[in-house]
This record gives C-alpha cells, sequence and structure tokens, in this order.
C-alpha cells in the first residue's frame, strides 16, 4: 500500500519512489527538484545503494526472465 501511494506522488520516476521509500518523500522530493531522480542527487549514501541494487536486480531479473521463457 505504501509503494502504491509513493507511486502516485512520483508518477513514473521509478528512482524517486525508491529513494523515497527507502530516505522518506521528504527527502526524496528535495533530491528529485523539477525533473527525474539522477543517482548523484541523492546525498545518502545508502539510499544511493539502495536504489542502484535494487533497479541492477530488476534488470538483472527481467533478463532472466526472457531466458527462462526461451527454455519454455
Amino acid at each position: 500500500h505504501y509503494l502504491s501511494i509513493l507511486r502516485q506522488e512520483f508518477g513514473g520516476d521509478t528512482r524517486a519512489v525508491l529513494a523515497a521509500y527507502n530516505a522518506g518523500p521528504v527527502n526524496a522530493r528535495l533530491w528529485r527538484g523539477n525533473g527525474p531522480l539522477r543517482n548523484e542527487a541523492i546525498s545518502f549514501g545508502e539510499t544511493r545503494d539502495f536504489v542502484r541494487r535494487v533497479l541492477w536486480t530488476h534488470v538483472w531479473l527481467k533478463r532472466f526472465q526472457k531466458v527462462k521463457n526461451a527454455f519454455a
């Protein structure tokens, strides 16, 4: 439910949603400014690493799913 609320606020900016989940929406709003959030704008190292790891895992899982489907 909480992620749904964050998705409504930050729209398609997945990086901002993840940063808000980890460091709070106030921080994500500050880091985001007027455009999409960039990793370099995240001032908390732990949050920057969290966002990077979750996005990397998402890409890896999508690739894995393609390989799995190729053998189905």
